[in-house]
């Protein structure tokens, strides 16, 4: 019950670690998670993503593909 969880990802991974935290926190409220996105494509609505900013930080290098191939 004291350790805390911490979810990192890259590119599809980041996705996948996003959608898992999401679904870890409803599933176990109590436990602090976080999640790591670095380069992740668009999973998630603009309404979802803005009320997980406090849990999940996505990173995007310059000019970088990836993030903005799709809404």
């Amino acid at each position: 019950p004291n350790y805390h969880l911490v979810v990192v990802g890259h590119s599809l991974g980041a996705g996948t670690a996003s959608l898992l935290t999401i679904l870890l926190r409803d599933e176990f409220p109590k436990r602090k998670i976080k999640c790591y996105a670095y380069a992740t494509p668009c999973v998630l609505s603009a309404e979802l993503a803005l009320s997980c900013a406090g849990y999940i930080t996505s990173y995007v290098l310059g000019d970088d593909c990836v993030p903005r191939v799709s809404f």
